[in-house]
């Protein structure tokens, strides 16, 4: 059946006014029906779809291509006011596989107030499905809205809304995992009773095309619009300014309110001699003899490097094109920098022969990755900084042939950098995302590659430094790394990059900021004992196929250049520490470079086993460094750290991303008995308070809960006034005490929580306490690798090798439930994968109440070690007195004072042991 759109009034279309007037052909559920009282444009009445109602016509059996329009009668109510997140009306096409494209309503704090027109492609069975979705733009005023989804069988999927197409931007059918339909659809509004909307559909006419003979990722990604070649600079950025230039320094910079005012005039003085040298970007042509001594010395970073620049000698594995454009496995492109160095060290032409093949056969393609923001995110920037190395030191060793390829290709990829940072557009920009400043940092390494012979470079140079420093000053104030571990090893290590590019360049030492020089307290603080691991806090990777692995670490060798130029050596001991664990693999040559044997390490016995974090509010306390160590964590603070709020307040072009960060402020995590007790859940495509070791108020969590920027549309303050109130950090135990009700004031406002902790090597203490403007139920939740089961009064978590035990103590009407933990497994927003990690075992409130205490004992096990009996003695406001009788005959009676003072002597707690 073949049904045109310009044959209104012919009678196969009529047949299309009578399939939706008698609504026999239809599936329908709720209160479909047919409305002359809301006739649509063409007159006759339209199809009235009521809150929690579904149409759908089949109209054939398996899926192709063709078009689809239909009007939708949008009446501008507002069904979810204050932006709460909730599901409106849906209009769209349907596959055989019951996968749904459609137009919706949407409501988010990241979306307008009152609601946005949304795309969304997902299976409606999917537990968060309509999490799916891409904005698509403003609602605009009530009225008749004609939507058209054009299958083109070749090309794949557009959308139009009257009559003009959504940009690529928004939606984009080559991303998408939409393959034709063989149905219409239409869903009611499922937003809150008593103000969800009803909306009207008409004219709705189809053509069914053929099959489709493309899917998404088949259709190659256009070719991005080629920059200018050399368009005059922007004004901010030229030296024509009435004003003496500014000298850029990083230290003691104070920002503008934009980045187009830090560029006002500003001007990056290289030191003298620079610009004629080459190589120049990380070492100079005299340095060869140390590093000649280098190699001879530490032969296991030395032999990496080679083995790494072996995989560019063979003529056979130059990357092709379609492996440099895809970008699959972008890191790669290191070979080129540890072949470049192995010809420097070595004089073995073989290896530049090499890596000048791979140069080449990159700068060759106009398109490094397709996937995401062609040559301009994650793939570009490792092609364009390992590039701009291999080039500065290989450079006199190439063809003019070569030499003009790889040069060409530097600065065409560099301009698609430059132009998209360009300060004169409004949109906000995330300076504190990775996504920013590595990037900003390719650039940099680029102009200063070729600021000798392209006059454009230094207008390169100019915007980068300009973009790195914003960012540099955003980040943490006390050494912790906000995106988690996994990132701290993925991706901070491109602010040490930047430092040693412009220290090189200008002389200016730049390791000095927190985020660098106390870089290493995270680092060694968050490891594991004894084990390569560390706490997954954020999206970290680990989790396979549901089972949880090793971190492995990459580029902790940044430790040691900050060690060598901030003059810590407690950062070269870190280094170390992760080099025996985990040795550097994918990034060989910059571990070679950054080794330097002062200063010498600080003996790790000198350095007191726990930590507190003051501006992201984190605790870290473990019972000693040995490998039998047990070690927590306690974070209890905002996203970005506390100092965060008043940088938004100066620079207002800055949006914060923290994609990467979970709700799980309030969370504990422990290892001990060589295990990973209480556990996280990983990288995740949508975060939820609830896969954290953390509380649910009424079943609901923190911020933006359920999305994968959980910070977006909440007002920072909600999570800055999240902190911890008091802690003491001693060799006998570790006391913290934290406030974070004000995270969950979006879902649920007028609770104030607060959590204290106890931890030992044999046990931790958690004592939880809510107070709430009515009556709630609170839940309390730990998470960990085996099933909770019941052992007595305890719930055993049993794994390899170890055990966690739980032992509530009060209240004693309290249920527990013991479950899969089933997660949204995925590293970009959207639906995810439902994957299982681990159990969760969940303590709620017998009844809903405005009051309430959990008091909750949890003691590691070795593999046979039976639960402790614990018995609570005193529980009377903030005093508490309990006894823990082990399997061996001896008792512990611990006192604490949970309203201790900071710095009052003596610490909060008392602990006496006997036999």
């Amino acid at each position: 059946m073949k049904v045109s759109l310009a044959l209104l009034c012919a009678a196969v279309v009529s047949l299309h006014a009578e399939t939706v007037a008698d609504l026999q052909h239809w599936n329908l559920t709720g209160g479909v029906e047919m409305d002359s009282a809301r006739p649509g444009p063409s007159g006759g009445p339209s199809m009235k779809i009521p809150p929690r109602s579904t149409a759908s016509l089949k109209l054939r059996d398996s899926d192709g291509s063709g078009k689809v329009s239909f009007l939708v009668y949008d009446d501008g109510t507002i069904a979810s006011p204050g932006k709460a997140r909730a599901v409106g009306p849906r209009w769209g096409t349907g596959e055989a596989n019951g996968r749904i494209c459609v137009g919706a309503i949407m409501y988010a704090g990241f979306l307008q107030p009152e609601g946005s027109y949304c795309l969304i492609d997902c299976l409606p069975s999917d537990r968060m499905a309509w999490q799916a979705m891409k904005f698509l733009g403003a609602r605009g005023s009530a009225g008749w809205k004609k939507w058209e989804f054009d299958f083109d069988p070749a090309k794949g999927l557009t959308v139009s809304i009257d009559g003009k197409e959504v940009p690529k931007r928004y939606f984009d059918w080559n991303s998408s995992q939409i393959t034709g339909f063989n149905a219409l659809t239409f869903w009611g509004d499922d937003s809150p009773a008593g103000s969800a909307q009803t909306i009207w559909i008409a004219d709705i006419s189809y053509d069914l095309g053929p099959p489709m003979t493309v899917k998404p990722g088949d259709v190659p990604q256009p070719k991005p619009p080629l920059p200018v070649a050399k368009g005059p600079a922007p004004e901010e950025e030229t030296e024509k300014s009435s004003e003496p230039p500014v000298m850029a320094r990083m230290d003691g910079y104070a920002p503008a309110t934009t980045l187009l005012g830090d560029l006002k005039g500003l001007k990056v003085a290289l030191a003298e001699g620079y610009a004629a040298r080459h190589p120049r970007l990380l070492f100079f042509s005299d340095d060869r003899e140390a590093l000649q001594k280098r190699a001879l010395e530490r032969p296991d970073l030395w032999n990496a490097v080679l083995a790494n620049a072996e995989g560019v000698r063979a003529e056979q594995g130059t990357p092709n094109s379609d492996q440099v454009r895809g970008g699959a496995k972008y890191w790669r492109v290191e070979r080129i920098e540890s072949a470049a160095l192995a010809w420097f060290v070595t004089g073995d032409a073989s290896y530049a022969e090499g890596a000048i093949r791979w140069m080449v056969a990159h700068c060759k393609e106009d398109t490094w990755g397709i996937h995401y923001r062609p040559n301009l995110d994650l793939e570009a920037s490792w092609y364009l900084y390992h590039i701009a190395v291999g080039y500065d030191i290989l450079r006199d060793q190439m063809s003019e042939a070569d030499r003009a390829i790889v040069r060409n290709g530097l600065i065409e990829h560099a301009r698609y950098v430059y132009l998209d940072h360009d300060p004169n557009k409004t949109e906000k920009v995330p300076f504190d995302q990775n996504h920013t400043y590595i990037p900003a940092v390719a650039l940099m390494a680029t102009a200063l590659a070729l600021i000798d012979d392209v006059p454009e470079a230094k207008y390169w140079l100019t915007r980068s430094y300009a973009i790195l420093r914003r960012s540099r000053y955003v980040q943490s104030e006390d050494g912790y790394y906000y995106e988690g571990f996994g990132y701290w090893t993925y991706a901070l290590n491109w602010q040490a990059r930047g430092a040693e590019l412009l220290a090189r360049a200008t002389g200016e030492n730049l390791f000095q900021i927190p985020v660098l020089r106390d870089s290493w307290l995270f680092g060694l603080h968050l490891s594991l004992p004894g084990t390569p691991g560390a706490f997954g806090i954020g999206d970290s990777v680990g989790w396979t196929e549901g089972k949880l692995g090793p971190r492995k670490t990459n580029n902790h060798a940044m430790l040691w250049e900050i060690a060598a130029q901030a003059g810590s050596p407690e950062s070269r001991t870190v280094g170390d520490l992760y080099q025996r664990r985990t040795p550097e693999q994918d990034y060989p040559a910059t571990a070679f470079l950054w080794f330097n044997p002062t200063p010498e390490p600080k003996p790790l016995d000198q350095i007191p086993p726990y930590h507190y974090f003051p501006d992201h509010d984190v605790v870290a306390w473990r019972s000693g460094w040995g490998d039998d160590a047990t070690s927590y964590i306690f974070r209890c603070g905002p996203p970005l750290g506390h100092k965060a709020a008043d940088k938004m307040k100066q620079m207002t072009d800055w949006v914060l991303n923290c994609g990467h960060v979970h709700p799980d402020i309030g969370s504990f995590w422990m290892f001990a008995k060589g295990a990973y007790l209480a556990i996280d859940t990983g990288y995740t495509a949508a975060k939820w308070t609830r896969d954290h070791n953390t509380l649910l108020v009424d079943g609901k969590g923190q911020g933006q809960d359920g999305t994968y920027w959980n910070e977006k549309g909440i007002p920072y303050k909600d999570f800055d006034e999240a902190r911890i109130i008091s802690q003491y950090l001693g060799a006998d135990y570790g006391f913290a005490r934290g406030s974070f009700g004000s995270a969950y004031r979006r879902n649920a406002p007028g609770v104030d929580l607060t959590r204290s902790l106890v931890m030992t090597k044999r046990w931790l203490l958690v004592v939880d306490d809510m107070a709430a403007d009515k009556a709630r139920s609170l839940t309390w939740l730990c998470h960990s690798i085996g099933e909770f089961s019941r052992d007595g009064a305890s719930y055993l978590s049993r794994q390899a090798g170890a055990a966690l035990a739980v032992l509530p103590l009060f209240p004693v009407d309290a249920a527990a439930v013991s479950q899969p933990t089933i997660v949204a497994a995925g590293n970009a927003p959207g639906p995810g994968k439902q994957e299982q990690r681990g159990y969760q075992l969940a303590i709620s409130t017998s009844a809903p109440t405005d009051r309430t205490r959990f008091v909750n004992l949890l003691v590691p096990l070795g593999p046979d070690e039976h639960p402790p009996v614990a018995k609570l003695l005193k529980n009377d406001g903030d005093l508490l007195e309990w006894e823990v009788l082990w399997s061996d005959g001896k008792t512990e009676h611990i006192a604490v004072d949970l309203g201790w003072k900071q710095g009052a002597t003596p610490g909060p707690v008392t602990i006496t042991s006997r036999q």
